[in-house]
């Protein structure tokens, strides 16, 4: 996923076509301010898509509605149709096969090309928003394009969630106060989530690129925030954006599993803070307080992993660091069971199944080492200093 956060407002942004040029993107998000706004530059963005032939399957913009015109419209048809070409090809059925299994969608729009979410949160535009929709379905294959309401078009498996960023989370007090009831503390530092099969290495989470170049982990998060947490600055970027991507990754080695964790026990620490009804017990706070600080100090385990056994994968570290974890517990059995399950995925594991896996990833990253060294002897050393390593 990449969202381009008010891009259009500035030409300089689309630097950012250049580093991207030889990505596979999946779907394309146009958010705001509003971005519609910038006639010239929403056109020119989608124009110069074309014709660089970006792979990309979706196209989304998000807009309060309040713009109707025909040539945003036309050039909407002309992007809807190049993705369409493009998840058409093998690259994008093998995408689609991909994104069914691993991705939840949120909107219901049909599985069109293009769609425009026509958003009533934080605007007093519900006398134009039905016409704003009509305007941009009237004449379209909704096959190919289609505009919904925003909060109308909701899966039900997706009921309606207040992400806590930016006017959300300034807000918080008077969104309660109108009924919503659903909150998410969206915490971006781990937000580049990592599937591996094989050597295969997936970045899961969507990619922000601002208006004044800042690239952040995520979709949702203030204008002060990017400025303050950000990956690097595209202006900075010499055609080597995915270095500072997986360097980014590091500082913040989650699964996807984990960081939904994560942000299930921050959420309720969070309102609870704010004075906000929650489902969690007040007794129950330092509780989640406590599994937050286990589960950071555990990613803060995975950089010294990374640290040390630098040849290892991103899975592989997670797993290393899991069974290190439970390694030093194993005169806890509860404690360790839990490190097993909520860290590792299998707390069926025997205490000789973790000191066999330590092991294994041990020899793994010594024999990576030993092999481009190409000596006989430091291999012969290194198998025999393996088992120590942990």
């Amino acid at each position: 996923m990449l969202d381009l956060q008010n891009i259009t407002k500035s030409f300089g942004s689309f630097k950012a076509l250049d580093e991207l040029s030889n990505f596979e993107i999946y779907c394309i998000r146009v958010t705001g301010g509003e971005p519609m706004l910038n006639k010239t530059g929403f056109i020119y963005l989608i124009d110069e898509l074309i014709r660089r032939d970006f792979k990309v399957c979706d196209f989304l913009v998000f807009t309060n509605g309040t713009v109707q015109d025909q040539d945003i419209k036309t050039a909407l048809i002309r992007i809807g149709k190049h993705c369409q070409r493009w998840r058409n090809t093998k690259w994008g059925k093998d995408m689609q096969q991909w994104i069914n299994i691993n991705y939840e969608y949120i909107y219901d729009t049909k599985d069109a090309y293009v769609s425009v979410i026509c958003s009533t949160n934080f605007h007093n535009n519900g006398d134009i928003l039905d016409s704003t929709i009509d305007f941009y379905n009237d004449g379209v294959d909704p096959a190919l394009m289609i505009a919904v309401d925003q909060t109308k078009s909701i899966l039900d498996k997706n009921p309606t969630v207040i992400i806590l960023e930016g006017n959300a989370e300034k807000n918080l007090k008077s969104l309660s106060e109108k009924g919503y009831e659903e909150f998410k503390l969206y915490d971006n530092k781990y937000s580049l989530i990592f599937n591996e099969n094989d050597k295969f290495l997936t970045i899961q989470k969507t990619l922000n690129i601002c208006v004044n170049g800042k690239v952040t982990a995520g979709c949702t998060q203030s204008y002060e925030r990017a400025d303050r947490e950000y990956i690097c600055s595209i202006f900075d970027c010499n055609g080597n954006l995915y270095s500072y991507i997986d360097e980014y990754s590091w500082k913040y080695p989650l699964s996807k599993e984990q960081v939904q964790y994560l942000i299930g026990l921050k959420t309720p620490v969070y309102l609870h803070k704010h004075n906000i009804k929650t489902f969690v017990s007040a007794d129950d706070i330092p509780l989640f307080e406590k599994f937050i600080t286990a589960m950071e100090g555990y990613a803060e385990l995975i950089k010294e992993v990374h640290e040390r056994y630098s040849t290892l994968t991103h899975r592989e570290a997670q797993e290393f660091a899991s069974l290190l974890l439970a390694y030093e517990h194993r005169e806890e059995k509860e404690m360790q069971q839990y490190i097993l399950e909520k860290y590792y995925g299998d707390d069926t594991l025997t205490d000789e199944d973790i000191e066999t896996g330590l092991q294994i990833l041990a020899m793994e990253h010594t024999n990576r080492v030993l092999a481009s060294s190409n000596n006989a002897l430091l291999k012969v050393l290194g198998n025999f200093f393996t088992k120590k390593l942990y």
